[in-house]
C-alpha cells in the first residue's frame, strides 16, 4: 500500500533528498515513510496533523514508543497555512496563524529548536490609519477627531492616551486570572456595557478590528485573554518563511525519530477494547483500515470530533458532552491579492495595517519582492462579516484560477491538490474587496487589479472555527483538565487550542498537547529539554 518501512538512517537520507520539505503535491507518499498492515499495534496513533498532534508525535517518538499519526487532509499544519503566491519569493500569504509572541514560552522554544533564530523577524504591524463611519482616522486621534458620540469619561481616556478597551478591563485583569466567579458568570460585553456607554463599546469593536471577541464570553477567561494580548512587554515575531515551516520540521523530525505520518486517512470510528487498548478505524486511500493502539490522542478541532461515527464510545457519555459545549467555535477568514506594484506605497503607506469597520475590517500591507511585485492581506474578518463575505464565493474564480497551480508551500515545495482547488477566489469577491480598499484608502481613480487572490474561512468543516470562547458559567481549567484526559480508566486524551487559554494562538495547541504529556504520559517538560 504504502513504500517499505525504511530503517532511521535510510529515512534520514530520504529526507534529504526530498528537500526536507511537506511535497503534498506529489501525493500521500511523501510523508508516508512506512508501511502499515490492517491490524497493526501501535503504542500510540495521534489523530491530527496540526501543530498539537505533530508536536505530540514528536515527542512520543524522542521516548522510543511506536507511534503513527494520521491526517484527514492531504496536508499538514492545520490551521497554519503559508503559501508562495506567483511571483512571490520572499512575502508568504498567511492564510493562517501568522505570528507569535515572546510571552509564548512553548512557541518560543519550538522556533529555537525547529526554525533557529535566523529565520525569525520581528512582527512590527502598526496601525497605518482607521476608517471608521466613513471617516478616515490617524493613529493617534483624538476624541474630537472619532465619529462615536463617547461620554465625557471616555473622551477624557482617548485624549490621554489610553486604548480604551485595555484601559476598561485593566482593574479586573488580576482577578480575571484567578477565575473570579463574578467574571465567570458574567459575559464580557454586559461587563462593558456595565461599564461603557454603547457608543463606547461600538467603538471599542470596531477600533479593534474583530467582533467576535466582544461577544458575550465568559469574562473571566476574555480579559485574560486581552489582557496577555494587550501586555505592554511582549514583542511579536513571525517567520521569514511562513509560519507553517514550524509543524513541516517537526514533521520531518518526529520521522527521523521513527514516527509514521500519513496523510489523507480521516479517522471514523474509536471503540474501547476490553483489555483498555483501542480500535481504530480510517478510511485511507486505499480502503478502510483498522489499527489498534494503547493510548489514543485526538488532536483535532472541535467540529472534526463531533463529525466521527457517533458510536464512538465517549461521544455518549454526558460529562464528555458536556466539556464539547462548553466552548463556542467563532470563525475567521482572510482574503489575499497579489499586485504587480505595491500601489499603497503612493498613499504613503510602507507596511503596518488598516482597519475598518467596513466588511474588510483589517487590512495588512505585507510586502516587495525585488521586481516589484506586492503582497496584500486585503481582508481578516470575523462575525458577521464571514456572511458578508460567504455570499460571494459561487461564480467564476479570479483570472479563471489560471495562477492556482503555481502557487507553492512556505518552503517552495507543490502545494496540496485541495488547496489549489480551494483557495482561489471569485471573480465577484476580489471585485468587492477593490471597491472596500478603493473606499477606505481614499482612492479617486481606477484601482490597480491584482493577478491572484486567494480566499480561506476556517469556519468551514472540518475545521469549524478559527479560534474559540468560553461560554458564560464554565469553569475552564476544569473543563481543560477534563478533556486532557476524558476517562480516568482508559488512554485517551485530547489536545489542540480549543480547550485552552489561548485559543487561536500556536502557543494554546502546544500548552495543551505539553500539559497531556508531562502529567499523563510521564515526559520531562518540553522547555526544559
Amino acid at each position: 500500500m504504502f513504500s517499505t518501512q525504511l530503517p532511521r538512517s535510510d529515512r534520514r537520507d530520504m529526507l534529504k533528498l526530498l528537500g526536507g520539505g511537506v511535497a503534498a503535491g506529489a501525493g500521500v507518499g511523501f510523508w508516508n515513510g512506512a508501511a502499515y498492515a490492517d491490524g497493526d499495534h501501535y503504542d500510540c496513533i495521534v489523530a491530527g496533523g496540526g501543530m498539537s498532534g505533530l508536536f505530540t508525535a514528536w515527542r512520543l517518538s524522542q521516548q522510543g514508543r511506536k507511534v503513527a499519526l494520521f491526517e484527514a487532509s492531504d496536508r499538514l499544519g492545520g490551521r497554519l497555512l503559508s503559501v508562495q503566491l506567483p511571483g512571490m519569493d520572499v512575502n508568504r500569504a498567511e492564510i493562517g496563524g501568522m505570528r507569535h509572541t515572546s510571552h509564548h514560552r512553548l512557541v518560543v522554544a519550538a522556533v529555537e529548536r525547529f526554525i533557529g533564530e535566523e529565520g525569525v523577524e520581528d512582527f512590527d504591524y502598526q496601525s497605518a490609519f482607521s476608517y471608521l463611519r466613513g471617516q478616515r482616522l490617524a493613529p493617534d486621534a483624538g476624541s474630537a477627531d472619532l465619529p462615536y458620540f463617547l461620554n465625557a469619561q471616555e473622551r477624557a481616556m482617548v485624549d490621554a492616551g489610553d486604548h480604551l478597551l485595555e484601559a476598561t478591563i485593566r482593574p479586573d485583569l488580576d482577578a480575571a486570572l484567578a477565575g473570579d466567579p463574578a467574571l465567570v458568570n458574567q459575559g464580557l460585553w454586559t461587563y462593558l456595557l456595565e461599564r461603557r456607554s454603547n457608543e463606547g463599546f461600538n467603538y471599542m469593536r470596531d477600533e479593534l478590528g474583530y467582533y467576535s471577541i466582544l461577544k458575550n464570553w465568559n469574562a473571566a477567561d476574555a480579559i485574560g485573554f486581552l489582557g496577555r494580548a494587550f501586555h505592554p512587554d511582549q514583542a511579536f515575531y513571525r517567520l521569514k518563511n511562513g509560519f507553517e515551516a514550524l509543524p513541516h520540521a517537526i514533521a520531518r523530525d518526529a520521522m527521523r525519530e521513527g514516527a509514521e505520518i500519513h496523510l489523507s486517512h480521516p479517522l471514523s470510528l474509536v471503540e474501547r477494547n476490553a483489555d483498555d487498548t483501542f480500535t481504530v478505524s480510517m478510511d485511507g486511500p486505499d480502503g478502510a483500515v483498522m489499527l489498534s493502539c494503547d493510548s489514543l490522542v485526538l488532536a483535532m478541532p472541535k467540529r472534526s470530533i463531533e463529525m466521527l461515527d457517533p458510536d464512538c464510545f465517549f461521544l455518549s457519555d454526558p460529562r464528555f458532552a458536556s466539556s464539547m459545549h462548553a466552548i463556542t467555535a467563532g470563525p475567521l477568514a482572510k482574503i489575499h491579492l497579489a499586485f504587480d506594484t505595491a500601489w499603497w506605497e503612493e498613499l504613503g503607506i510602507d507596511g503596518g495595517k488598516s482597519i475598518t469597520d467596513l466588511p474588510i475590517r483589517q487590512t495588512y500591507y505585507w510586502g516587495k519582492e525585488a521586481d516589484g511585485q506586492a503582497l496584500l492581506m486585503a481582508s481578516y474578518h470575523d462575525g458577521q462579516a464571514i456572511d458578508f463575505w460567504q455570499g460571494l464565493t459561487g461564480g467564476r474564480r479570479f483570472n479563471d484560477a489560471d495562477w492556482a497551480g503555481d502557487m507553492k508551500g512556505p518552503n517552495g515545495e507543490p502545494l496540496a491538490p485541495s488547496l489549489i482547488e480551494s483557495l482561489p477566489a471569485s471573480e465577484a469577491m476580489v471585485e468587492e474587496v477593490l471597491r472596500q480598499l478603493k473606499d477606505s484608502h481614499g482612492i479617486t481613480g481606477d484601482m490597480p487589479r491584482p493577478y491572484a487572490a486567494t480566499y480561506k474561512n476556517w469556519g468551514e468543516d472540518p475545521y469549524g472555527g478559527g479560534w474559540y470562547r468560553w461560554k458564560v458559567g464554565e469553569n475552564s481549567a476544569r473543563v481543560m483538565d477534563h478533556m486532557r484526559r476524558p476517562f480516568a480508566d482508559t488512554r485517551l486524551h485530547i489536545c489542540g487550542d480549543a480547550w485552552s487559554h489561548d485559543s487561536g494562538w500556536v502557543e494554546g495547541a502546544l500548552a495543551t498537547a505539553e500539559a497531556m504529556l508531562v502529567q499523563d504520559f510521564g515526559l520531562p517538560a518540553f522547555a526544559e529539554n
